[in-house]
């Protein structure tokens, strides 16, 4: 797969030059609320593997990309595939990559089947061929009726599209929107949000979509990042904002002084989105947005002693428990993190 053909939004938002259009906005809560606390823990994930969470459940399942790290620097990684992590236990997947998992625990990603790339589930154990996906195709989200969204380039004219594949082989979907769709995401309950980029050169203009019930419905130009079962999104404006939109409204995300954002998951049920921001000498760091707010998640957790020192470098997901999920240092360390809230329930095996 071509790495170049599916930009993060962020990186759209800051590379594409368009022109600005009229938006609704809502005011910034500017509210005090309470500062949120969390229970911090390793996931324990085997520490000889690199890892690139992608998916995050209810259950605390997630997904991804994962490497083995060789001792000699010099040779890289090795064996990159896809990963489930369910209840303690590293399953390693029989394809090329992972990307999201939905409630029922399966998960969406491709792999070589012959030559041939193809869209696959993995679940209860099984691999289920999806069909081809041709040149550049990525299959990133899953819902949970077992509809596939991905994006690939075009071998013929290398535009970037978008497509959903309601069942069946996906090779037979249909493309979402007209232009070059940059950024797309999927809810639990199949509703689609993507963004094209119609025109070219300093002509060109964002435009993001809704697609619900097999209707779509333009609502703004922003890049969007990500929806959630409320259909809330998450989204980026130009040059490097971040904002939620909500029922045709649209709220600017703060962000502290002198940072930038680099990265943005997608939004939970609750309105909570996480990432990773860049502050002043080149400091990363994770972050949450909640309720108007915008925090440094090393700020967040409860005191663990001298032995447990963690410093949160990125928060790669979030659920509708509000647990997150994210890379930091441990003791000197690279390790996973799990954060849950303090008035959340424990998670109980399904």
């Amino acid at each position: 797969m071509d790495p170049d053909c599916h930009y993060p939004p962020l990186v759209l938002a800051l590379a594409v030059c368009v022109a600005s259009a009229s938006q609704v906005y809502a005011a910034e809560v500017t509210q005090p609320n309470a500062h949120p606390i969390f229970k911090i823990q390793s996931l324990g994930m085997p520490a000889n593997r690199i890892y690139d969470i992608r998916g995050f459940n209810d259950a605390g399942e997630l997904s991804g990309h994962t490497e083995v790290v060789d001792p000699d620097p010099s040779l890289g990684t090795s064996d990159g595939r896809g990963f489930l992590w369910s209840h303690g236990k590293l399953v390693l997947l029989d394809g090329d990559d992972a990307h999201g998992i939905n409630s029922k625990g399966e998960v969406v990603g491709e792999a070589y089947i012959g030559s041939d790339l193809h869209a696959v589930i993995w679940a209860n154990g099984k691999r289920i061929d999806r069909g081809p996906l041709g040149y550049a195709y990525q299959a990133e989200y899953l819902d949970d009726q077992d509809e596939i969204l991905g994006g690939a380039c075009d071998v013929d004219d290398d535009k970037l599209y978008s497509f959903f594949s309601t069942g069946g082989d996906v090779s037979k979907a249909p493309r979402l929107g007209t232009g070059s769709v940059r950024c797309y995401a999927l809810n639990s309950k199949g509703t689609v949000v993507y963004t094209e980029v119609l025109g070219v050169g300093p002509k060109a203009i964002l435009q993001s979509s809704i697609l619900k019930d097999g209707k779509v419905m333009h609502i703004g130009d922003f890049a969007v990042r990500g929806i959630n079962d409320n259909d809330d999104i998450d989204c980026v404006e130009l040059p490097n904002r971040p904002a939620i939109w909500r029922k045709g409204v649209l709220t600017q995300l703060g962000t502290p002084p002198r940072t930038e954002v680099l990265d943005m998951s997608t939004i939970n049920n609750r309105g909570e989105v996480v990432g990773l921001i860049l502050a002043e000498k080149k400091r990363r760091y994770a972050s949450l947005w909640k309720d108007g707010q915008c925090y440094d998640l090393n700020t967040c957790i409860q005191p663990t002693g001298k032995k447990g020192r963690w410093t949160l470098e990125r928060a790669a997901a979030t659920n509708n428990l509000g647990q997150i999920v994210g890379e930091g240092i441990h003791n000197g360390k690279p390790t996973e993190f799990l954060l849950t809230p303090i008035e959340a329930k424990p998670v109980t095996n399904r």
